[in-house]
């Protein structure tokens, strides 16, 4: 009789424990589910295609040029590299739009050596990153804080206008809520369009024809795989190995609620794999000099 009430005791105890813990991980339970059920990582940024920006096409600017013409400031003594990487983002982002960042679309990084989230004010984002930690040349990851900015220009209802109750779950992060939805569209048109275009035709269908209208030419394959690319004329845009083995799977959803637009006041996820690197990251602002070719055009998929 005594066994059967500890054993009775000790089945209400874990129980409770139970509830408790549902109730302080619930929200993380739940994102983790969506990212489970998009497939594939949990931001595009951690692709490592779009983090070091190998579909992005090269320009024949300066990093300096690049930021300088488009408005974009830096500050925190970047290294040349967190400089090289942010301009190669504003770059195709001024190639898409054809002309320099309009003033409600610019957006300043303040490069912090520390852990935590990239926190955002009305102009300028905090990149945070450890001494030796390669966040701060994500490419991906700063266009996706740009995505922000953009969204908050008035972007983020002409999306919600356009896509109306189709979502796209391209990562896991773009299913935890709508403004996160949008800057990860907008990181993966600018550096990972294929990933775009095959997983969410409608986010696609918005960034090429209402956000940067005609700009198929101007956007490369990274589809090592496709069928659109003659081997015998190989494209100059480094190919990632290996191909992501989700890139195929359609992320668009219908819902019967409406997209909720929420302040943006930073990133909501947690910096919880920094890795610090045993060579420091140099402290120089010096820029690199070096010219690189005009974009290629990207091989046609045929009529959109």
């Amino acid at each position: 009789m005594k066994n059967k009430l500890a054993l009775a005791d000790c089945k209400d105890v874990l129980l409770k424990l139970s509830l408790i813990a549902t109730m302080f991980l619930s929200p993380e339970i739940s994102l983790a589910r969506k990212a489970n059920a998009v497939g594939g990582f949990y931001t595009v940024y951690r692709y490592d295609v779009a983090a070091k920006g190998s579909c992005v096409p090269d320009h024949d600017s300066t990093p300096k040029e690049i930021l300088r013409r488009n408005g974009i400031k830096y500050s925190g003594n970047p290294s040349e590299q967190e400089v090289a990487a942010l301009a190669k983002g504003i770059a195709q982002v001024e190639n898409l739009l054809g002309d320099p960042l309009p003033i409600p679309w610019r957006q300043n990084y303040n490069f912090i050596t520390a852990t935590g989230k990239w926190n955002q004010g009305a102009t300028s984002i905090n990149v945070r990153r450890p001494k030796g930690s390669p966040k701060g040349t994500n490419v991906g990851r700063m266009m996706h804080e740009l995505g922000h900015k953009v969204g908050n220009s008035g972007v983020y209802q002409k999306y919600q206008s356009f896509t109306g109750r189709t979502r796209c779950r391209i990562t896991g992060y773009a299913a935890s809520k709508f403004n996160e939805e949008f800057a990860e569209v907008f990181e993966a048109y600018v550096v990972y369009p294929d990933l775009l275009e095959q997983k969410c035709p409608k986010a696609f269908e918005f960034m090429s024809k209402k956000l940067f209208p005609n700009t198929n030419h101007k956007i490369s394959s990274c589809d090592r795989n496709s069928d659109d690319q003659n081997p015998e004329t190989p494209s100059v845009v480094p190919l990632p190995i290996p191909r992501p083995s989700d890139l195929g799977n359609v992320a668009e959803v219908e819902t019967d609620e409406d997209a909720v637009i929420t302040p943006d006041n930073g990133d909501d996820e947690d910096d919880d794999d920094d890795v610090v690197e045993a060579s420091p990251s140099p402290e120089e602002n010096s820029l690199p000099v070096a010219r690189i070719p005009i974009p290629t055009p990207r091989p046609s998929r045929g009529a959109k």
